[in-house]
C-alpha cells in the first residue's frame, strides 16, 4: 500500500468504529526524528514506519553478554512501532549506543522484535498515529 492509501484506509476504519485518526510526521528533510517519535510513543501513540531498507533484531540477554541477531531486507515495507529501547555497551575504552524501536515486524519468523534505527535502515516516512 502507499502511505496515502494507508492513511485513508486507517482513517476510514477508525471512523466506522466511531473515532477519528490523525497523522503527524516524525521526519524532517528525509531524516527520522528519533526524539519526536519517542515522545509520541511515551504518550501511547504508535508509529507507522514506511521503509525501503529495514531490519528486525532479536536480543537475547545473558549475564555477561548480549546475543544480537538481525534480519535485514532491502524492499519496501511497513511496520508498526509501539515502544523503544536504548542500550549502552561499554567495551574496553569505547562506548556504543544502540537505539531500537519495538516493532511488529510483519515478516514470517520475525513477527516481533526490535528495529535498530542506526543499522541498515532507510526511512521513507514515519507517522505518529493518534486515534481519538
Amino acid at each position: 500500500t502507499s502511505i496515502s492509501e494507508f492513511q485513508r484506509g486507517l482513517s476510514r476504519y477508525v471512523l466506522e468504529k466511531g473515532y477519528s485518526a490523525s497523522f503527524t510526521t516524525c521526519m524532517t528533510m528525509g531524516r527520522f526524528l528519533y526524539n519526536t517519535g519517542k515522545s509520541y510513543l511515551d504518550k501511547g501513540n504508535p508509529l507507522a514506519l514506511f521503509l525501503s531498507i529495514f531490519n528486525v533484531t532479536d536480543i537475547q540477554e545473558y549475564e555477561n553478554f548480549d546475543y544480537i541477531q538481525t534480519y535485514v531486507c532491502e524492499a519496501p515495507h511497513a511496520m508498526v512501532a509501539f515502544g523503544y529501547r536504548e542500550i549502552t555497551y561499554r567495551i574496553n575504552n569505547s562506548t556504543r549506543w544502540d537505539r531500537y524501536l519495538a516493532v511488529a515486524g510483519g515478516i514470517a519468523g520475525h513477527e516481533s522484535g526490535y528495529f535498530n534505527i542506526l543499522y541498515d535502515a532507510k526511512f521513507d516516512q514515519v507517522l505518529a498515529v493518534t486515534v481519538s
